[in-house]
C-alpha cells in the first residue's frame, strides 16, 4: 500500500477500527465501499484471524490435532446455525450488531473471542477475495495485480518476486503463497537425518583400510551412512519380508509358496489385513495354528506394518471398497483419468471430489456423478457449508509412513548381488526354513548383528 501510493505511512501507523468484522460485513452487504484506510484496518485484522488451515503446507495429512478439530467443528456449527457464510457477518450477529447499521452502532458488550472457534481457511480467503475485488475499481491504486499478490496460493513467480523487491519486501524462496495467507515451508525430514550404525562401520573399516586418515573416515561414513524415508520402496518390502519370515502355522515357519502368495496380493491390493492372512495361510497349511492374532491384533496400529504401497491401496480402495470416500464416485470416472489421479498421489497431492466432477464435467456421466454428490452431501451437510466445500474438502491422501527408516540402503557394492539385494530372493529361496532366516538377517537393509558377522565361517555367503 506504501509503495504503490494509497497510503502514506503516517496513515498506515494509524491505531485500527474498533469493530473491523463490521466493516468486512457492511462492504460485503453492499452498504457501503470502504476508505483506503477503512480497508487496511480490515485487511490487518484479517492477518491476525486468518483461519485454521491444519498447518497444511508441512501437514502429513495424518490426523489433525483434538483441540483445533474442536474448534473448527464449533465455527462450522456457528456458521449452519445462524445462516451465515463468512467469519464477519457471525462475529457480527454474535454480538448482535447489524451491518446496516454501521454508522449507529459498533460496539457491543458481548464477548466472541472465548467461544473456542477457528474458521476454516477457504471461508476467510473467499471472504477477503470478495472483499477486494469490491474496492479493486474504488480505491486508487488499488490494481488486480496488487490483490493478487495479497491473495494468491501458488508460489510466487520471479515477476511478482521482483515487484516486492522495489517495494522492499524480500521473502525467501521457499515461501509459498500470497502476502496475506502465505508462509514459510519448513523442511523437516533434513534436519537431523539417523545413521545406520551397521554402514557407518562398514564404510569407516573400509576407509581405514584403504589408508585414510580418521578424520577423513569419519566424514565419509557420516555421509555415507545416512538412512532414508520409511516411504521408500526398500523400506517396506524389508518390513513386508520382515513380517513373512516370523508368521508360523503350528510353530513352523509358512512354506514358501505362502509366502509368495501373500507378497504377490500385497503388491496387487496396496496392503493386506490379518483376515487375508489368516484365508491366504489356510489355503496352504489348512486346519493349522497361526500366530496371526498375536502378531496384528494385539496393538491397534500394528496392521499399518501391512500397507506395502499406499497409492496402489487408495486405488484398490476406491475401486472396491463401499467404506472409502470415493467409492460412490469413482465408477464415474473415465479410465483414462486413472493415471492422472496415480500422479497426484505420486506427489503426495490430494485427489479430492472436485477433481473429480472436473474430470467427469461434459460426458454422459456427469448427471449421474451430480446426483450421487448431492445424496452424500444430504447425509454430512452439518459438517460443510454447502456443497461446494463438501466438495472441496472430500480429498484422499496417500497414507505414506513417516519418519526415518532404522538402517541404510543397500551400497552400490552390494547391487552386483542380486541375492543381497532383493528381498524376494528370501521368499523364494530353496534352501531349509532356518537357512531362509539366516539370509533375511544377511540382506543388506535387516543389518545383521556384529556377533552374527563373528559366528559366520564364511561372510561372502549371504545364506550364512
Amino acid at each position: 500500500f506504501l509503495h504503490n501510493n494509497i497510503l502514506s505511512k503516517e496513515e498506515l501507523d494509524r491505531p485500527g477500527h474498533p469493530a473491523p468484522f463490521l466493516l468486512s460485513a457492511a462492504a460485503l452487504d453492499h452498504v457501503r465501499h470502504l476508505t483506503a484506510l477503512e480497508l487496511w484496518h480490515t485487511l490487518r485484522w484479517y492477518a491476525h484471524n486468518r483461519g485454521y488451515d491444519g498447518n497444511s503446507r508441512w501437514a502429513r495429512h495424518e490426523a489433525q490435532d483434538s483441540e483445533d478439530t474442536e474448534k473448527v467443528k464449533n465455527a462450522k456449527e456457528q456458521l449452519n446455525d445462524l445462516g451465515t457464510s463468512t467469519m464477519a457477518h457471525t462475529i457480527c450477529h454474535l454480538l448482535q450488531l447489524k451491518p446496516s447499521e454501521i454508522n449507529k452502532r459498533i460496539s457491543s458488550h458481548l464477548p466472541y473471542k472465548t467461544l473456542n472457534t477457528a474458521y476454516p481457511r477457504p471461508i476467510i480467503t473467499n471472504e477477503v477475495s470478495q472483499l477486494l475485488h469490491l474496492h479493486f475499481d474504488k480505491i486508487p491504486n488499488l490494481t488486480p495485480e496488487i490483490i493478487d499478490l495479497i491473495l494468491t496460493e501458488s508460489s510466487l513467480t520471479p515477476s511478482q518476486r521482483i515487484t516486492l523487491q522495489k517495494a522492499d519486501i524480500k521473502l525467501p524462496k521457499r515461501y509459498h503463497g500470497g502476502l496475506l495467507f502465505g508462509q514459510l515451508v519448513p523442511r523437516f525430514d533434513n534436519r537431523i537425518i539417523s545413521r545406520c550404525p551397521i554402514t557407518w562401520a562398514q564404510i569407516y573399516r573400509a576407509q581405514i583400510k584403504k589408508g585414510t586418515s580418521e578424520n577423513e573416515a569419519i566424514r565419509l561414513a557420516e555421509r555415507d551412512s545416512k538412512v532414508p524415508n520409511k516411504k521408500c520402496l526398500e523400506f517396506r518390502q524389508y518390513r513386508l519380508a520382515r513380517i513373512l519370515a516370523n508368521l508360523k502355522a503350528d510353530g513352523q515357519p509358512i512354506s514358501k509358496e505362502a509366502r509368495q502368495t501373500i507378497f504377490k496380493k500385497a503388491q496387487d491390493q496396496g496392503r493386506l489385513t490379518h483376515k487375508d492372512l489368516d484365508s491366504l495361510i489356510a489355503e496352504f497349511h489348512p486346519n493349522s495354528k497361526t500366530n496371526v492374532h498375536a502378531y496384528f491384533q494385539l496393538h491397534p496400529d500394528s496392521e499399518d506394518a501391512l500397507v506395502f504401497d499406499p497409492i496402489t491401496h487408495e486405488l484398490h480402495k476406491a475401486r472396491t471398497s463401499s467404506n472409502a470416500k470415493l467409492f460412490p464416485f469413482w465408477k464415474f470416472l473415465p479410465k483414462s483419468a486413472e493415471t492422472d489421479a496415480l500422479d497426484l498421489w505420486t506427489q503426495n497431492k490430494p485427489v479430492s471430489l472436485q477433481w473429480i466432477v472436473d474430470k467427469v464435467r461434459g460426458s454422459d456421466h456427469e448427471p449421474d456423478l451430480l446426483e450421487a454428490i448431492e445424496k452424500a452431501f444430504q447425509k454430512s451437510k452439518k459438517n460443510f457449508s454447502d456443497i461446494d466445500d463438501f466438495c472441496h474438502r472430500t480429498t484422499v491422501f496417500p497414507q505414506w509412513p513417516s519418519g526415518r527408516a532404522p538402517y541404510a540402503r543397500p551400497q552400490k557394492s552390494h547391487r552386483r548381488n542380486p541375492r543381497r539385494l532383493r528381498l524376494y530372493q528370501t521368499l523364494t529361496s530353496d534352501k531349509s526354513r532356518n537357512r531362509r532366516r539366516q539370509t533375511l538377517r544377511w540382506h543388506p537393509l535387516r543389518k545383521f548383528s556384529p556377533s552374527i558377522r563373528t559366528q559366520s565361517t564364511s561372510p561372502k555367503t549371504p545364506s550364512r
